[in-house]
């Protein structure tokens, strides 16, 4: 990944944070978020970027193609990846403005309150 920043110049323009433990601290001062994986099941760290409102580039890898699919938001494979993000760069507002309707729509699907209504319905079938 440093190799792929400093060959499109993107040197002042993108941070590699690493591990961290409090994400909703850190992750609101970034203006997107970048997950280069090959293989995940259901980052939780996905959900954290959603709930943040930030622009998301994932590899298509677990669950992730399906979450961000609630807003057309798409996932790419890893020969893809560069030129999501320089899209991402030259394209901010429309991505911003699509990761905060994915944002919105997750509130809503995940609200507390919905969770139980589904979750009490489950059970009453059981």
């Amino acid at each position: 990944m440093d190799n792929l920043i400093a060959e499109n110049n993107l040197v002042s323009d993108v941070f590699l944070k690493g591990y961290c433990e409090s994400l909703s601290t850190v992750l609101p001062k970034y203006d997107a978020f970048i997950l280069p994986s090959l293989w995940e099941g259901l980052p939780i760290v996905i959900l954290e970027a959603i709930a943040t409102g930030l622009p998301i580039v994932s590899t298509d890898v677990g669950s992730i193609k399906n979450i961000l699919s609630m807003v057309d938001a798409e996932t790419c494979d890893l020969n893809e990846f560069k030129w999501r993000i320089l899209d991402l760069k030259d394209h901010y507002d429309y991505h911003w403005a699509k990761a905060q309707e994915l944002r919105e729509k997750a509130q809503k699907i995940y609200d507390v309150r919905s969770v139980e209504q589904k979750l009490q319905g489950i059970y009453r079938n059981v």
